[in-house]
């Protein structure tokens, strides 16, 4: 049974197809709380599915890249419990979008005001209080 603190491979977005479903459709939305941007859908799905990306352009060494995607996931991870209360699920994408790296309290606070706008937004549009 995983820990409700967790983050296990079934709440990450894997595989070509979910991700160009989030990217290519028409019925994504996006919220940006700088360095950190999130295109979000719902999904048939038990769980919210999330995905952290860090662009070449902006991090040439792929050890820059994934400490940045490391600081967003552990981020997440750790405020995921703003979105338990949803009736639906979403698939979340991450983009990183600054070309300097940031302290783990900014990308938490962040993410942490993505959460509550998703949170708030979709609440709001499905009729829930």
């Amino acid at each position: 049974m995983p820990r409700a603190n967790s983050l296990p491979k079934s709440q990450r977005l894997t595989g070509r197809t979910a991700v160009s479903q989030l990217f290519q459709n028409g019925n994504s939305r996006s919220i940006t709380c700088h360095p950190i941007r999130a295109v979000y859908r719902p999904n048939d799905q038990l769980c919210h599915r999330m995905l952290a990306t860090a662009s070449k352009h902006h991090f040439r060494h792929a050890v820059d890249r994934n400490r940045v995607k490391r600081q967003i996931r552990e981020a997440y991870r750790l405020n995921k419990h703003i979105l338990q209360d949803m009736g639906t699920h979403l698939d979340i994408a991450f983009i990183w979008l600054s070309n300097h790296h940031k302290d783990s309290q900014v990308v938490a606070s962040s993410i942490q005001n993505i959460l509550n706008k998703i949170y708030t937004t979709t609440c709001i549009s499905s009729g829930q209080s």
